[in-house]
């Protein structure tokens, strides 16, 4: 039988160890000690691998088929709120987000308040088209919110928006009557800085529809107000 061999040394004793590599015996790794061989099957040990490997899928289907720590819980919550739907209490709608009527006797005060784009890049709203914004969408949300938020003490409406103008018009009513006419300003001024164009500016993209001169002094609109006297409505309308 032709083939290669090493010799790896003499240890104590005498004993030659060598290892040899035989031609047609690729898948064989011999071994001789003492004039003894010791044949090692790659092949075996694929085997028992594949055997380890089989028994190892095995165990994780076993374990696929128990509840997970999550799944029981899932099932004991499940069996503990059987009865859940005996104590469901669906919330209450909030009435401003959802068009509450308006009753202007609620209210001490009510304006009129007219506003037009400072530093304007537009020249009119059907023009903010171009800047992908959709000026009565955006406002009706900005209106409605305010609502929202304002729970009652301030409720505002849009009263006149039309896309070949370069204004819109809302009324302000107010249940605070503010006497002093500077505190009656500077409340209107907050309202329609931090809850009206505040939104419109950012959340909006309003932005887009001024110049750089308006976004300097970061000021979205120029307005003016009067305020809104109850007893000229109802002579106009003729119930006096």
């Amino acid at each position: 039988m032709t083939g290669r061999h090493a010799t790896w040394g003499n240890p104590p004793g005498g004993t030659t160890f060598f290892c040899g590599f035989m031609q047609g015996y690729e898948n064989h790794d011999i071994l001789t000690y003492e004039g003894r061989s010791i044949r090692l099957f790659r092949e075996y040990r694929k085997l028992r691998g594949s055997r380890v490997n089989g028994i190892e899928s095995k165990m994780k289907r076993e374990r696929s088929l128990l509840p997970t720590t999550s799944q029981k819980g899932i099932y004991m919550s499940i069996n503990f709120f059987d009865n859940y739907k005996e104590f469901v209490v669906i919330p209450l709608e909030d009435k401003n987000d959802h068009g509450e009527e308006f009753h202007p006797h609620d209210y001490a005060k009510h304006f009129i308040i007219t506003l037009s784009l400072n530093d304007s890049r537009i020249t009119c709203w059907k023009e903010a088209e171009n800047y992908q914004i959709k000026v009565d969408k955006s406002l009706e949300k900005v209106v409605r919110e305010f609502n929202k938020k304002a729970k009652g003490s301030y409720y505002l409406q849009i009263l006149e928006l039309e896309e070949d103008k370069s204004y819109f018009v809302l009324a302000l009513s107010c249940k605070t009557k503010h006497d002093n006419e500077k505190e009656c300003a500077e409340n209107i001024s907050y309202l329609l800085e931090k809850m009206i164009a505040n939104p419109l500016y950012v959340g909006e993209c309003w932005y887009q529809l001024i110049g750089e001169k308006g976004r300097v002094e970061r000021k979205l609109f120029t307005y003016a107000y009067k305020e809104y006297q109850l007893q000229h409505s109802l002579e106009a309308s003729g119930k006096m």
